[in-house]
């Protein structure tokens, strides 16, 4: 059943039905991201495509692939081995502020 709110205004279930609305975006997603352990800056996701593996793509497109990364509630975790570490960081820092 529709909320009576909703048929008050004339919106009846036909008006809801079949649309993915937990899909929706509402607000940017921001995420915190971070270079084994040390912290680079905000990623923000304005549009609904927008996705946070575009940072790993963006760094493969720099030619960095000896990377791992993961998700923690809204702190993204890039981890790089000792010698790549240090340019991942400096690609990451361009990338934030050009973002």
């Amino acid at each position: 059943m529709t909320d009576p709110k909703y048929q008050a205004l004339g919106y009846g279930r036909e008006a809801f039905e079949g649309r993915d609305y937990a899909v929706s975006k509402l607000a940017e997603d921001q995420y915190e991201l971070y270079v084994n352990e040390d912290f680079i800056g905000y990623k923000t996701l304005y549009h609904q495509l927008d996705d946070l593996r575009d940072v790993d793509e963006f760094l493969k497109r720099q030619g960095i692939d000896d990377f791992s990364s993961k998700l923690e509630g809204d702190h993204y975790y890039i981890d790089a081995n000792g010698e790549n570490a240090e340019r991942v960081k400096e690609v990451l820092e361009v990338y934030c502020q050009n973002r």
